[in-house]
């Protein structure tokens, strides 16, 4: 049986509604093993999958946060710490996820036993996974794409997260990571907005952001959809419009004001929280024009000053037009057919106008869409953080370790890659593998600190780069466009 572990009962400052302290309770609900996340993944990913070098333990939290009308709410969501005994001062990551429509399936239920958040965990960083309010226990709906209230239930659960550390005895070393994909990339941004703009970088000390093929740009979003007139997941639209009615209460009082019929009539049935997104899309048309009322989406179009309910929502929701101090970069592919990948190049046009100081939106992977972009994209984000984490990884000599801190860039590769050590190497042969694993380059590296690899002749992909030491190995993925 899990044992339950009850914390303090919370309480509150009435006036401001601040929680005095905001873990309810926590319980371990599994344990994994190196062996088991790395199968799971490969499973997943079965062409060149990335790998991890630590088992996790996952515990589910349940949390005091706030919902959008600023009600006191119990939220739930998992934390996943590296099991390394002997080790301590692990960084944070907080791991948004993705579009969920069913209420249950949400990373403190292990659903899809959160492969993302495991693939960080498994590298040696404890990781926070919000279920989000109106998902896993919270009652009530699900605010889609509502910035605040994501941002909130985000910086919530990180502070959950780090009371159960305490419970536990595991040390956090004070570095926090943001990351996450599709709405989590939304989700993802919002927080770190929040958290610079509400002056709590004392309380997060944000070392970078990672928002993954996000929609920041959320009427070019939309704009971008009524131009190419079908859209391949169509129950995006009423989950977006519906969540957007729920909190500003000004869109209308029937879902017949926006949608034809007999899509007004299915469309609730569906977003009862017992259904995927998978069996809304399979009841709704792909053409907006036929999902949608034509008077709704001609007043969308026409108006261009956001007057409209709709409009002045998403404009409200949108999150790229400010000024991030913390580094930020944003992973997109360029195929992809769900979120736009020119939301994210607008953030990186727009942030660098407002001279951002470390901003970049990168191609993570040329031709993939949505699904396949995962994989790359979250790789690169690993290795992105790897290189400005400060991490205890217990290593031997015949494991694939990084106990010698290495820096390969650029990042996505084209023509070459250049390799920094953090010290002089003796002897090193440094190897590049396709998916195959074909030799595609042999170097030797002495007496050297740094050492720069050519590729003329090694094409777009994904591959292997391994570094072999005398007394250890160290691996990195890389991309190559």
């Amino acid at each position: 049986m899990k044992k339950v572990v009850p914390i303090l009962l919370i309480t509150f400052f009435v006036q401001t509604c601040v929680f005095a302290q905001v873990l309810n309770t926590g319980s371990l609900i599994k344990s994994y093993t190196k062996d088991e996340i790395n199968a799971l993944i490969a499973a997943s990913v079965p062409l060149f999958p990335p790998t991890v070098e630590n088992g996790v333990k996952a515990y589910k939290l349940n949390y005091n946060t706030l919902d959008p009308f600023g009600g006191a709410i119990v939220a739930s969501g998992a934390v996943l710490v590296p099991d390394l005994p002997g080790c301590n001062d692990f960084p944070l990551v907080s791991n948004q996820h993705g579009t969920i429509l069913k209420k249950d399936r949400v990373p403190s239920n292990l659903y899809a036993d959160n492969l993302d958040g495991l693939l960080f965990a498994g590298n040696g960083y404890v990781v926070s996974l919000p279920d989000y309010i109106g998902l896993g226990d919270s009652p009530g709906m699900h605010y889609y794409m509502h910035s605040e209230s994501e941002a909130r239930a985000s910086a919530d659960m990180m502070r959950a997260s780090r009371e159960w550390m305490d419970s536990l005895g595991v040390q956090l070393n004070g570095q926090v990571f943001l990351t996450g994909y599709s709405q989590g990339g939304h989700s993802t941004m919002a927080l770190h907005k929040y958290i610079e703009e509400e002056s709590l970088t004392s309380e997060f000390d944000i070392i970078a952001s990672a928002p993954l093929s996000g929609a920041f740009d959320l009427n070019g979003q939309i704009d971008r959809m009524l131009s190419d007139s079908t859209y391949p997941a169509p129950g995006f639209i009423p989950y977006l419009i519906e969540s957007y009615n729920q909190v500003y209460q000004n869109l209308y009082s029937n879902l017949s004001a926006y949608f034809k019929p007999p899509y007004d009539s299915l469309i609730p049935i569906y977003m009862d929280g017992t259904y995927t997104l998978n069996q809304l899309n399979q009841q709704l048309t792909d053409n907006i024009y036929n999902l949608m009322q034509d008077s709704v989406l001609q007043n969308v179009i026409n108006d261009q000053n956001f007057s409209h309910p709709l409009r002045a929502a998403l404009k409200t929701n949108e999150n790229y037009n400010w000024k991030p101090e913390a580094p930020v970069r944003m992973f997109y592919c360029d195929a992809d057919e769900l979120v736009f990948h020119e939301s994210s190049l607008t953030a990186d046009s727009v942030m660098n106008a407002l001279n951002a100081n470390d901003v970049e939106a990168i191609n993570a992977f040329s031709g993939f869409d949505h699904t396949f972009c995962f994989l790359p994209a979250n790789t690169q984000t690993l290795d992105y953080f790897d290189q400005l984490s400060t991490k205890c990884i217990l290593t031997s000599v015949n494991e694939i370790n990084q106990t010698l801190q290495v820096n390969v860039y650029p990042v996505p590769a084209s023509e070459s890659i250049t390799i920094d050590f953090d010290g002089m190497v003796t002897n090193a042969t440094i190897t590049l593998s396709d998916v195959s694993g074909q030799l595609m380059v042999r170097e030797e590296c002495s007496n050297s600190d740094r050492h720069h690899m050519e590729l003329p002749h090694v094409t777009a992909g994904v591959y292997l780069l391994r570094i072999n030491m005398s007394n250890q190995i160290v691996n990195r993925r890389i991309v190559i466009h």
